[in-house]
């Protein structure tokens, strides 16, 4: 279900939806928000044209994550 709000020309909506609507997990958003590449429109709130432009910017390089280290047991 779509909840999302207009304000002054801008579609708010939440992180959830969003995610739908981009095709993406909730976490790359709030990646996309660490990064700098866009900033919440209020109370976890995101203004969906800010987000499609982040979503096309270039991302900063990031290396591989090193694999999990198995917990040592005895």
């Amino acid at each position: 279900r779509f909840c999302g709000r207009a304000t002054n020309n801008r579609l708010l909506i939440t992180t959830r939806e969003a995610a739908a609507l981009l095709g993406v997990s909730p976490a790359t958003i709030w990646d996309w928000r660490r990064q700098g590449l866009v900033e919440p429109a209020g109370r976890n709130r995101w203004d969906l044209r800010a987000l499609r432009a982040a979503q096309r910017a270039p991302k900063p390089y990031r290396p591989e994550r090193l694999p999990r280290k198995k917990p040592s047991g005895g």
